[in-house]
């Protein structure tokens, strides 16, 4: 079972989400939790790894929400999620077509299911 990362931006009680791009090959148009794989690392440094890289900022403080099991294309997930509440550096768009904000009662916006219950579970 691959891991994944999920990373959740709360601010204002705002959710951060990403709308991906048209040509991604993994859920074009999409709009997701910010994340990606694990590569050969540890979760924690797949969630420092993957902000940097699609938001540019460095995050000071994140705490682990929950790990859900997900199955896409026939392939199965392990994904952890982390909610940060503080980090460094202006929020860049470097991977997504854009970036939204939302509430929790704007879930609905979320395409897959798995990131809507992580969300909900941030206390």
């Amino acid at each position: 079972m691959e891991k994944l990362v999920g990373i959740i931006l709360e601010k204002d009680g705002k959710y951060l989400i990403e709308e991906r791009t048209k040509d991604n090959d993994f859920g074009a148009g999409e709009f997701w939790i910010i994340g990606g794989h694990v590569e050969n690392e540890t979760v924690e440094q797949a969630v420092i790894r993957e902000t940097k890289e699609e938001l540019g900022i460095y995050l000071d403080e994140y705490e682990f929400v929950c790990e859900l099991p997900w199955k896409r294309d026939g392939k199965k997930y392990l994904v952890s999620y982390f909610v940060c509440r503080k980090w460094t550096g202006a929020l860049e768009c470097n991977e997504a077509e854009k970036l939204h904000w939302i509430t929790k009662n704007e879930l609905d916006k979320l395409d897959e299911e798995i990131d809507k219950e992580a969300i909900r579970r941030i206390t």
